[in-house]
């Protein structure tokens, strides 16, 4: 059975009718409305009361982090099922972006799914035009449950601090502009003076500007990845690039060197070029910020200005082509400071 609000028949309702019915519930969805948790939490504590189970697993909170209102709701509802149900609770979903949205009811004679394009919200369950599927064939139900299992076995459970700051990771805007050192004032024609050295900024499946789709920061107390903040990127530098000019402006050092970044967009940090291994002058050199979604913040936001991408999106080589620049333009300044462009 195909539902749309199109004739009438709106999800929300379907969704109460069914979860009435039902012993346990597993909702995976991209998105989740507070208002929409609220008017079905009564139910969802209800079911767990009676010693069934409630699992609602959060696809892309972990990279783009909740709105304050909805965090709140959803902590309150994870602490009420976990006294209720152990086995239950609100989960968020750390593999990769899930935008998916899969809702499975079950009991001890039924087992009915939906899988169509409405999150759990007011407007995926009752006021945008959307489409769903209900499934009650035992093949297909199988393999949605057998999906949702694999998704929950890649989730954390709701914990206080687990989420970034929605939309710029754990690090708020007033950490990222912060004001420079001894109020330094840039001179006036640094728009018009010549570039010092470059940097390639490249469009790498899981490292550099994308390394928010690599592995994570591994956590060897709980044995877990966390996905690391959108905004957080570094840059590799290529070895046709550790050479001059750049090497004209860095210490030959095995420590990090650290300079007062301003950008051409007005955001202020700190820049550190390190290498792991060797010294500043040899391949294997990385340039990042601190804080460590300060450069992210800096590239990516003008290139969702631009449209080229939106938030949260893979950036390739050809976004980067569409946007004009695949280069990171350094020109130095007074003292440890450089001016950016890009």
């Amino acid at each position: 059975m195909l539902i749309t609000n199109n004739d009438g028949n709106v999800l929300n309702d379907t969704f109460f009718d069914l979860a009435s019915k039902s012993e346990k519930i597993t909702i995976a969805s991209g998105y989740f409305g507070a208002s929409q948790i609220e008017d079905a939490k009564p139910l969802f504590l209800d079911i767990a009361k009676k010693g069934g189970e409630i699992n609602l697993i959060h696809g892309m909170g972990m990279w783009e982090g909740v709105k304050e209102k909805l965090e709140h709701t959803i902590e309150t509802l994870n602490n009420d099922l976990q006294k209720l149900s152990p086995q239950s609770g609100f989960y968020f979903h750390i593999k990769q972006r899930f935008h998916g949205k899969i809702y499975l009811f079950e009991n001890k004679v039924s087992q009915t799914c939906i899988v169509g394009s409405s999150n759990f919200s007011k407007n995926g369950l009752s006021s945008n035009l959307e489409a769903n599927l209900l499934q009650t064939d035992k093949n297909n139900v199988a393999l949605i449950s057998k999906f949702l299992k694999l998704l929950l076995n890649q989730s954390l459970i709701y914990e206080h601090k687990l989420l970034p700051v929605k939309g710029i990771g754990r690090t708020k805007q007033k950490e990222i502009t912060k004001k420079p050192k001894d109020n330094y004032q840039l001179p006036k024609d640094i728009s018009i003076r010549p570039v010092d050295f470059i940097l390639p900024v490249r469009g790498e499946p899981k490292s550099n500007i994308n390394i928010t789709f690599g592995g994570g920061r591994y956590n060897s107390d709980k044995g877990i990845s966390t996905p690391r903040p959108y905004y957080e990127m570094e840059i590799t530098i290529l070895k046709d690039f550790v050479n001059k000019p750049m090497t004209n402006f860095l210490p030959n050092q095995k420590s990090a060197a650290r300079f007062e970044i301003f950008t051409d967009n007005n955001l202020y940090f700190e820049g550190v070029f390190k290498n792991k291994n060797n010294t500043l002058h040899t391949p294997g050199v990385d340039f990042m910020s601190s804080p460590r979604e300060a450069l992210g913040k800096f590239i990516k936001d003008k290139l969702i200005s631009a449209g080229v991408v939106k938030f949260g999106d893979f950036i390739s080589d050809d976004d980067l082509s569409e946007y004009g620049n695949n280069m990171l333009k350094f020109k130095k300044l007074d003292g440890d400071r450089f001016y950016i462009e890009f």
